[in-house]
């Protein structure tokens, strides 16, 4: 694939997971991602707001987490899976 449809696979991707989960605040997914997920960016953050700003790892996993339908489950109990996944632990 060029560039050009990667770069334009990933902002489709970025705005279909803004769409279903950008009201989520950056410290729940900080419970899910760590303490490093948007760094910079305040808690009361909205992923719609700083998901063009996130370095590539945290992009793939949020990504791989609403691609196996997990992410809405995280965001809804971030409790559960708190450095779980940077632990290897739990993948799904």
């Amino acid at each position: 694939m060029n560039r050009r449809g990667f770069e334009q696979r990933a902002r489709d991707k970025k705005s279909e997971i803004a769409g279903k989960h950008g009201s989520a605040e950056v410290r729940t997914l900080r419970k899910i991602y760590g303490k490093a997920f948007a760094e910079g960016f305040s808690d009361e953050a909205r992923l719609s707001d700083v998901i063009e700003h996130l370095d590539a790892k945290s992009l793939a996993e949020l990504s791989g987490h609403h691609d196996d339908g997990s992410l809405e489950r995280r965001i809804a109990k971030p409790a559960r899976f708190l450095n779980l996944t940077h632990a290897g632990g739990l993948v799904g």
